[in-house]
Formats: structure tokens, C-alpha cells, sequence
């Protein structure tokens, strides 16, 4: 290459530079596609430092048979061939091609770029162009040309399943690759195949899944969840403040006081007092610290455990924690679950700190509690009821204006939060009911009598049927159907995958879900929807046979997953649906097994 080529080749290297830096300095959604895409512009901006530097080097009058300069060329030209392997691999990776042949082709790929490497070289020199030739580039152009025609072939196949925008790096590969061909042919010092590249690199920014549209609908989604709770935050954070401010305020007003030192009596009374605040400014920082620890760390960690054996390190931790000498009577139902599975010990955690928080408002020393349980279905409902008779406690306690229900009224108190956060990541319940002379406070927490997973593995369909689980816990999946029992045993059946599920019953739902600012990896939607119709402003697509899918894509304004879960039939429809657009499809009744090669096809792709 000389000449006009050179200068092709530098000009397209700073441009791509420019683009790389951009590209490379902004967030962006870690997928396959871009994975590939920022490969591909790094390999680019070598290929191209690599045909500058041989053009440099010659016009330094180094030889053409300088091993050192012969090695370059080849590395040039196995540039060449990865460039199109590489670019191959990102039309293997959108037609969803199974990752068994594309690590087949990985292979064949370097074993081609190795034999390239080694093969021997010659050139031809006319005028100020040399043209490299011999054993070497002939293979360089053979697996150029079979990558090539790979892409064409699998475009063609795959065309109704691709959106329109993602086949147009690959047409366009093949008409300027023409068009450089033609002018190369006709004038040989132009060599405009790296500049053929970074035009391919330039259209397919343009192209490739919006990682831009996807990342900022994902922080404004998370800015919405920080905003939701920050008010409340803000407001707990400054009654612990206060009160901090106070017990401190306290203590330090205890140096500016008066006390006569040979009254013994005065000196007791100010030392009691003094321990007495230094005591509260100890438990509302531990309080904080709980309350922290809560918010942040606790994880729901579900079991098979004795219930009798709970109940009893339940006791024996109030016992212990029984700072206040209170007198309590502890009933245990006789007829509760011998077993039970759940979080035992945030099971024990709760009803302790709500034991603490009661016996801290009260002042009476006596307290009851009756520990029961009801069944509810596949759960069995624990209930832990504390009776009191002091009627200090009705000033902890209000009527909700709009349920008409008893609360109580200090909701911004340290203990009284802990219990709430764990509360409601159990779906717990506190109950609050006057008779007569007695307030009764009860604590209620759900725990499976058998998991509603096992129940679904015992079923025909799910028998003997092993599975290995992947951790998907970065993945978001959306299911729209609109039978809620379904819905449910999806989400059963997704749960050990860690995968954030979500569901919409109508078209009307998923349209308002994927205009929010979350972003799916995934939808998996049911084939009988009764009145799915497309709305009014999309009515143009309507006709098209790929209507739903152009809807999906048009309201999330990004790619999505699209499965589509099918009823058996014996028309053998399912290559239909997939001439429609959808990814795939899933026959029904769904199971663990056609479930997890789903899931295992699409999300576990580099």
C-alpha cells in the first residue's frame, strides 16, 4: 500500500480514534453486542496503525525481505481476516446462533489467523504500489470471503426474525466491499479495505442495541426508587438527630452544674441521672446502627425448621433481654406445625425487638403473650399476641382516620422502624385491638408449610427433572398474561434464578411498564391474551405481521427478548410466531426444563 492508500488509511484512524474515545468514555449496558462492537474498534484502530506503519517503513527503504517488515505484512493481513471473523461473530450472536458453533468457529478462526501468520509472503512492485501475494494473503482472502457469505446466508434466513436496523451493517459491508473492490481494481494505490472497515465501524454505531436509551431509562429508574424513599429518610434522619441532640445536650449540661460536694445525697442523685442519659444516648446510637444494619443487610434465608425448638430460643432470648424485670407469661398453642419453612431466626429477631419496643413503652411490669398459629392455604400464619393493662399505652397509640384501624402514632421512633423494615420483608402484620380494659398488640408472620416451588416440582410435568440454577440476579423479566395463577407459577419458577420478575395482565399494563424507566432483558408473553389490541398512535403497524413486536419495540424505544409461550397444537405453528419477529417460543404447560434452556440460551451469552 503507498500513496493515495495511506492517506485513507490515516485520515480513517483518527476519525476512528475519536469515535473510540467516545464511545469507550460513556456508561454503557454490558451485553454481547457491545462487547463485540468495542472489540471491533480496538482491532480497527490496530489493523489501521499496523497498514500505516508498513507503508512508513518501506518508504524508509526497508527491504521487502526484512523478516521484521514480512511479519507486519502478515499481521496486516491476518488483521484482515479477524475483522471479518469478528464481524461474523456479531451476526452469529443477533440471529441467535447456539453458542456450541459459535465457539466452533472461534476455533477455525484462530487456527486461520496462527497459519496465516506463518504461511510465506511475496510481493508485487509496480510503480509506487506493492501488492502483497503468495500462500498467505490467498488464505487471507478465502476466509474473508467465506465469513462474508456466512453473513449474507444467515441474514437472508434470519431476516424475519432481526430487526430491519441491525441487518444494515451487513448489506452495507456488502455494497461498499464492492464498491472498494471495483476502485482497488481500477486503481491499485488506493487499498481502501481498512477505510472499508471504519465506514462498516461508523454505520454500526448507529446501529447496535441503544446502550445510551437503556442506561438512562435504568438511572432515572433508580433515581425514582432513591427519591421514593428519601422524604421519609430525611424525616427519621432528623428526629434522631434531635433526639441525639438532646440526650448530648443533656450530658454536657451536667458540667455546668452547681452541686455541693459534701452533700453525699445531691451527688448520688446527679450521678444516677448522669448514667440514666448516658444509658439512652448508648441505646439510641445502637438503635441507629440496628436500624442501618436492618435496612441494609438483612436477607430472607428460608429453611426447613422445628417450630417448637424456634419458640423456645425465642424464650430464652427474652429471658435473657429482660432488662426491665418484666413480668411475662409466655401460652404456646398445642396444635401449631411441627415443621415449618422460613427464616426462623429473623422470625425470632422480629418478635424480639417488638417484646423491647412494647415492654419500652409500658409501665406496668406484668405482660402476656400467647403464641399461636393459623393455616392460611400453604402457609401457616404465626401470631404472637402481647396483653397489657396498662392504659400508658394508649399514648402510644391512634385511630387511622381512613381505615378506622388502631396504629401506633410514633412511626418515626428507631425501634418501632427496625420492626417495620422487617416486617415488610416478610409481609408481616401488626394488629392493635382495645378490649375493655385490655389492649391487645398482635404480631403476625406468614411461613410456608411447604414451598410453593416443591409443590410445583411434585407436579407431572416437573418429576424427575434436574436442574442446575444460573444466578441471573442482573437480570429484569417481564410477564404478560392475563391469568394471575400463571403468572404466579412463572414467578415460582424463576425464583431460585435470583431474576427481578414483573407482570402485566393486559396491553394496556405492559404499555405502561415499558414506558417507565425500567428496563427489561426479557418478556415472555402468553399466545391468548383476550382484546390485545395495539393502540390508537401505532395503528399504522397494525397490518404489519410483526405488529406486536414492532409495538414492543416502538414504546421501549430499545431490543427486548421476546418469547412467546405457546399452546401445543398439531398445526406446528411455532415457526409462524417465528417469522413474526418473536426471539422464540416456549410450550405450554411451561416446566422446569423448557424454562431453564430459555433462559440458559439467552442469558448467559458473553
Amino acid at each position: 500500500m503507498m500513496g493515495v492508500g495511506a492517506h485513507f488509511s490515516i485520515c480513517s484512524f483518527i476519525f476512528l480514534a475519536i469515535l473510540s474515545y467516545i464511545y469507550f468514555l460513556k456508561p454503557k449496558i454490558n451485553n454481547a453486542e457491545t462487547n463485540i462492537y468495542g472489540k471491533l474498534l480496538i482491532l480497527t484502530l490496530i489493523g489501521l496503525f499496523l497498514e500505516v506503519a508498513t507503508c512508513i517503513w518501506y518508504v524508509c527503504g526497508v527491504s521487502l525481505d526484512n523478516i521484521l517488515y514480512q511479519y507486519a505484512s502478515k499481521l496486516t493481513s491476518a488483521y484482515y481476516m479477524a475483522w471479518t471473523s469478528l464481524f461474523a461473530k456479531y451476526v452469529l450472536n443477533i440471529c441467535n446462533v447456539k453458542k456450541e458453533i459459535i465457539k466452533i468457529a472461534n476455533i477455525i478462526y484462530i487456527i486461520c489467523f496462527v497459519v496465516i501468520i506463518f504461511l510465506p509472503i511475496s510481493y508485487i512492485t509496480n510503480d509506487n504500489t506493492i501488492v502483497p501475494t503468495g500462500p498467505s494473503i490467498f488464505l487471507t482472502y478465502f476466509a474473508c470471503i467465506v465469513n462474508t457469505v456466512m453473513d449474507i446466508i444467515l441474514c437472508i434466513k434470519n431476516r424475519d426474525k432481526i430487526s430491519g436496523k441491525k441487518l444494515t451493517p451487513v448489506y452495507s459491508l456488502l455494497l461498499i466491499g464492492t464498491i472498494c473492490i471495483v476502485v482497488t481494481v481500477l486503481f491499485p494505490e488506493t487499498f481502501l479495505i481498512g477505510f472499508q472497515f471504519v465506514l462498516i465501524i461508523f454505520i454500526m454505531y448507529f446501529t447496535i442495541e441503544n446502550p445510551d436509551v437503556k442506561m438512562a431509562k435504568e438511572l432515572a429508574y433508580q433515581k425514582q426508587v432513591a427519591d421514593a424513599s428519601t422524604g421519609k429518610t430525611l424525616e427519621l434522619l432528623d428526629d434522631m438527630s434531635n433526639d441525639l441532640k438532646s440526650s448530648l445536650y443533656k450530658l454536657e449540661s451536667f458540667g455546668n452544674k452547681k452541686i455541693d460536694k459534701n452533700n453525699i445525697d445531691e451527688l448520688y442523685d446527679e450521678m444516677i441521672e448522669f448514667q440514666k442519659e448516658s444509658i439512652k444516648l448508648s441505646e439510641e446510637i445502637s438503635g441507629v446502627l440496628d436500624l442501618a444494619t436492618v435496612k441494609g443487610t438483612t436477607e430472607i434465608k428460608e429453611t426447613k425448621y422445628e417450630t417448637y425448638d424456634m419458640i423456645d430460643k425465642l424464650k430464652q432470648l427474652i429471658v435473657a433481654d429482660n432488662e426491665k424485670a418484666i413480668n411475662m407469661k409466655v401460652n404456646i398453642s398445642g396444635d401449631m406445625p411441627a415443621v415449618l419453612y422460613g427464616d426462623d431466626s429473623n422470625v425470632v429477631k422480629i418478635v424480639l425487638y417488638f417484646y423491647n419496643y412494647i415492654s419500652s413503652i409500658i409501665r406496668d411490669d406484668k405482660l402476656l403473650l400467647d403464641i399461636s398459629s393459623m393455616q392460611v392455604g400453604r402457609f401457616s400464619r404465626l401470631k404472637f399476641k402481647f396483653a397489657t393493662s396498662d392504659l400508658s399505652i394508649n399514648n402510644h397509640i391512634r385511630e387511622d382516620k381512613d381505615t378506622n384501624r388502631l396504629e401506633f402514632n410514633n412511626s418515626n421512633d428507631i425501634n418501632y422502624q427496625i420492626i417495620k423494615n422487617l416486617l415488610d420483608k416478610f409481609n408481616g402484620k401488626i394488629t392493635i385491638i382495645e378490649k375493655e380494659s385490655t389492649t391487645l398488640i398482635e404480631l403476625s408472620i406468614d411461613q410456608r408449610l411447604l414451598t410453593e416451588y416443591d409443590i410445583l416440582s411434585k407436579r407431572e410435568e416437573n418429576k424427575n427433572i434436574d436442574i442446575k440454577y444460573g444466578n441471573y440476579s442482573n437480570k429484569r423479566l417481564l410477564i404478560v398474561d392475563n391469568n394471575n395463577v400463571k403468572i404466579k407459577e412463572l414467578k415460582t419458577l424463576l425464583k431460585p434464578y435470583n431474576v427481578d420478575v414483573q407482570s402485566a395482565n393486559s396491553s394496556t399494563q405492559m404499555s405502561e411498564m415499558l414506558n417507565k424507566n425500567v428496563t427489561y432483558d426479557m418478556i415472555l408473553i402468553d399466545d391468548i391474551i383476550p382484546d390485545f389490541k395495539i393502540s390508537d398512535y401505532s395503528n399504522e403497524i397494525v397490518k404489519s405481521k410483526d405488529s406486536i413486536i414492532n409495538y414492543i419495540k416502538m414504546t421501549a424505544k430499545y431490543s427486548i427478548i421476546t418469547i412467546i409461550m405457546l399452546n401445543p397444537n398439531t398445526s406446528h405453528m411455532e415457526k409462524e410466531y417465528l417469522d413474526y419477529g418473536f426471539s422464540d417460543y416456549i410450550l405450554k404447560p411451561i416446566n422446569k426444563e423448557n424454562l431453564d434452556k430459555i433462559l440458559k440460551k439467552y442469558f448467559d451469552k458473553k
